[in-house]
């Protein structure tokens, strides 16, 4: 946002949560933008952007609210075209469509683009959402049946994905197209860190929480369940999203003995 902003000469204020690491504050205000720490959680972030929609202020949040749809409908429309990229570049490469698609959830706007891309008639895609364990919104909204909020603070190193409550918008597709839903705990994010930094895929903690709800699926309690439930086997193919770089560069380093 804050690099689009500059690209067009528009002033840019972002509201980030006060347990952002300085590193990734320092990368917005070099982009130009002024940066404004709220006291508490994604929610209070969102909730004091909210506060300021006006005549001078446009919104872009990702997650929806009672009068405010269009801009995160936007949102999910621009995650789409993610998938538009790989089916061509899969089509090129002469290679079917993944049998499992694993993406992070946070307040479920990317996660809703992978339901109406790959959970339609005529495909058997399955989809494996992921979030921290500290802030599993979505799941825990699946096993009450409606939105369900989990108060902050969330002190996950997913710090992307630490969201209490599951976008309205997104919902109704979580609910009706997830294959799976699984809360992954911290050391699972480190460990996919670790195993994608050992492929040459520089993705930090909420960037690897895709890949670690995954292996916490197929490697912790009820493994052959959930392969099976998955119609998982050596020959299924899997995508795997990852969401960002090394963006706090010192817990990279700390985490995989590698630099960003």
């Amino acid at each position: 946002m804050a690099r689009t902003a500059r690209w067009l000469g528009l002033e840019a204020d972002i509201l980030v949560p006060e347990d952002m690491v300085p590193a990734r504050i320092q990368a917005i205000e070099a982009e130009g933008a002024q940066v404004e720490v709220v006291r508490g959680s994604y929610d209070d972030a969102v909730a004091a952007a909210a506060r300021r929609a006006g005549k001078r202020h446009l919104v872009i949040s990702d997650t929806a609210w009672d009068g405010y749809t269009r801009v995160p409908g936007w949102v999910v429309e621009g995650y789409s075209t993610i998938f538009q990229e790989i089916d061509g570049q899969l089509a090129r490469l002469g290679a079917r469509q993944p049998d499992v698609v694993a993406v992070q959830m946070g307040v479920g706007s990317l996660a809703m683009a992978v339901m109406r891309h790959y959970r339609v008639p005529g495909r058997e895609t399955q989809v494996v959402g992921a979030e921290p364990t500290r802030a599993a919104c979505v799941l825990r909204s699946l096993q009450a049946g409606e939105l369900t909020e989990i108060p902050g603070p969330h002190p996950s190193i997913m710090a992307g994905l630490n969201c209490g409550n599951t976008s309205p918008l997104a919902w109704p597709y979580l609910r009706d197209g997830l294959s799976a839903a699984v809360a992954v705990p911290d050391p699972q994010a480190e460990a996919a860190m670790r195993l994608l930094a050992q492929d040459g895929v520089v993705s930090g903690e909420s960037g690897a929480a895709g890949a670690a709800g995954l292996l916490e699926l197929l490697t912790g309690a009820g493994a052959e369940q959930n392969r099976q439930a998955l119609k998982l086997t050596a020959e299924s193919t899997v995508l795997i999203l990852s969401t960002e770089g090394a963006t706090d560069p010192a817990a990279y380093t700390r985490i995989t003995g590698r630099r960003g």
